[in-house]
């Protein structure tokens, strides 16, 4: 048998071109010499090779050559995985035109193999080829040699956001202005995911993961590795092929049933969950808690709406990338205007509250953050705040206490039940601190200020 290296396809060895794909097949098309040798031998290991779930490790192609296709000089390894390796390269006419090659190696695969790393080749071609957009690589080339498969596209600087966050601990994770980087992140994703998903028929990516997207400079954002993406076709029941990565992968890419645009949105909100907790989705596949409970002081809202894209169901999560955009889009304003508000309008904490560093959202839970001015209605043994000294004659209309919790309640705790509202409203952010009551710890963060 003889396997087709355009289709992957078996085929007779007594006929000169693919019956599936009508290319010819080298091995047939020379001499009966050649034909005993080289590519032939390649292909019969190959068929009689154990299937492994995963093929060796790609040598260098063409290491000894010092061009490849007699067009691309090879400069360095820069990836592997998978069927493919990556490198960096140069045309040899435009030594300033740097590229990136993904060559798929044939070499000691079965024949199994062999058939899922060409349809993950041609996939990838057919796509690349019809899409055009700022976050997804243009492809230049596409060539093939006796053992392997290249294509050529655009080099992209940078670095995956696998790596950048392994340079986050799980504190940094909360920092405000980590989080409006994400958010930032999160919303050109759904850019490029819009895009995809409004092609004739719509490309769904089926692989969104923090491998396959690639930071280049002022974090501008590039989808890499389209091996697994495919386009929508109505009707059909199920995927013809199940891939995807656990984790961030929908429930319906396990076989169940056709993707969808809403597979990418659950996809997304993996990585959403993953970006604001810190938690790595890939440890505990379809087990998300509830952020707000992960990660204290986030708006509820923000937090039941990723919920809702981790739906099981399809029909669960939002219709399209423009309603999670729009979601993101406020959340990312509300957290910005109060980054803003902290530093032109900070305010000094009274000596009677021990300042310290916040622990959790800080910022991004002022989404639901109230400020109440109470009245001197304190308990005889205890001492009201100091006020900041006025220049003014009149005298402080009220004090203000401003508070962090889930939601827009007041803690009624023994030492407040004093506390009376007369009115709610934003203040400038301040950082909180830790506070007790009659030398009583107040279980939340409280900070108090004058009016």
């Amino acid at each position: 048998m003889l396997f087709c290296d355009y289709c992957g396809a078996e085929n007779s060895d007594t006929v000169a071109q693919c019956l599936y794909c009508h290319q010819p097949l080298i091995s047939n098309t020379t001499t009966a010499s050649s034909s005993s040798s080289g590519q032939q031998h390649m292909l019969l290991t190959a068929s009689a090779a154990p299937s492994s779930p995963q093929a060796t490790p790609p040598p260098n192609p063409q290491a000894s050559a010092s061009l490849l296709y007699q067009k691309y000089r090879l400069l360095e390894q820069i990836g592997e995985g998978g069927y493919a390796s990556i490198y960096k390269a140069c045309e040899r006419e435009n030594q300033r035109l740097v590229v990136a090659i993904k060559a798929i190696n044939l070499q000691g695969m079965s024949a199994d193999q062999i058939i899922d790393a060409t349809a993950t080749f041609h996939t990838e071609l057919s796509i690349l080829s019809t899409l055009k957009h700022p976050s997804i690589p243009t492809l230049y080339d596409h060539f093939t040699d006796a053992s392997h498969w290249y294509l050529a596209m655009s080099f992209i600087e940078g670095q995956t956001l696998e790596k950048y966050f392994s340079t986050l601990t799980l504190d940094k994770y909360r920092y405000p202005q980590t989080v409006c980087t994400l958010i930032e992140i999160a919303l050109e994703l759904c850019n490029v995911l819009m895009y995809m998903h409004r092609q004739e028929p719509s490309v769904i990516y089926r692989d969104l993961k923090p491998a396959n997207i690639m930071l280049g400079p002022k974090n501008r954002v590039t989808l890499i590795d389209f091996g697994i993406a495919r386009h929508f076709k109505p009707g059909q029941s199920k995927d013809t092929i199940a891939f995807g990565s656990p984790g961030y992968a929908a429930p319906e890419q396990y076989g169940k049933a056709q993707t969808t645009p809403r597979s990418d949105i659950y996809s997304l909100g993996a990585l959403l969950h993953q970006m604001l907790t810190g938690q790595d989705p890939a440890e505990h596949p379809f087990a998300f808690p509830a952020i707000h409970i992960t990660t204290p002081g986030l708006p509820l809202e923000l937090g039941s709406f990723i919920a809702r894209m981790l739906a099981l169901s399809p029909e669960e999560r939002p219709t399209s990338m423009v309603d999670v955009q729009y979601r993101l889009k406020q959340a990312y304003i509300g957290l910005k205007d109060r980054l803003s508000d902290k530093v032109e309008n900070s305010v000094p904490v009274p000596a009677l509250v021990s300042r310290r560093a916040m622990v959790g959202w800080g910022a991004f839970g002022l989404v639901g953050l109230a400020a109440i001015g109470i009245t001197a209605l304190f308990d005889k043994h205890m001492q009201p705040p100091v006020p900041i000294q006025s220049t003014s004659t009149q005298a402080p209309i009220a004090t203000l206490v401003t508070y962090v919790t889930p939601d827009d309640t007041i803690p009624r705790t023994p030492e407040l039940t004093k506390i009376k509202v007369v009115s709610r409203q934003k203040v400038p952010y301040q950082e909180a601190a830790a506070a007790s009551v009659n030398g009583v710890d107040v279980p939340f963060n409280i900070v108090a200020s004058t009016k």
